[in-house]
């Protein structure tokens, strides 16, 4: 009789645990997707950063990885800006009016080339694009496997009930 009881605690404080961890990783998305806003919208990202790293480590089953996709295609514009000298970017727009009057693309990008090849100046020391590492923007926030929190202890309740309505079926048998 007392082992029903048991298993019944066990089955309902198991529920409650799930229940809590699937609110923990909602929160987790959550900021998660404020980090990501935050970003494409070209603000800082650090404070919200810290808040997912501290949520994240007080709380089971809540790792998120971020990718700061609007920070690295920044980045990566500013590094091709910064290889390709600005005296031709002139260049190409002038090459571009220039040859506009062709009707045919193929013609007109041919033209185009020629226009770049013929009044382009390469640089005194033309660098390739140094472009950034995606794992640079790449964030990880990882959670422990068990946290004393509003998951973590139903769920401890409930292995502890399970265990003990399992020992006492056992004593029972003859």
């Amino acid at each position: 009789m007392k082992a029903r009881y048991f298993f019944g605690i066990a089955v309902i404080t198991f529920a409650i645990g799930i229940w809590q961890v699937a609110l923990n990783q909602r929160t987790a998305t959550t900021l998660a997707t404020k980090i990501t806003a935050d970003d494409t919208a070209g603000l800082d990202t650090t404070t919200d950063q810290q808040v997912l790293t501290r949520y994240v480590s007080a709380h089971m089953a809540t790792s998120r990885s971020v990718v700061l996709i609007a920070s690295y295609n920044r980045a990566e514009q500013a590094a091709q800006a910064a290889a390709n000298p600005a005296s031709n970017g002139s260049v190409y727009a002038a090459a571009q009016a220039s040859c506009a009057g062709h009707a045919d693309s193929l013609v007109q990008a041919r033209c185009v080339q020629a226009y770049l090849a013929a009044h382009s100046s390469a640089g005194a020391n033309p660098q390739p694009a140094a472009t950034p590492s995606k794992a640079d923007y790449t964030k990880t926030f990882s959670a422990p496997g068990w946290t004393a929190d509003s998951a973590g202890i139903p769920l401890l309740i409930a292995l502890a009930s399970m265990a003990l309505s399992a020992y006492l079926i056992v004593l029972r048998r003859p």
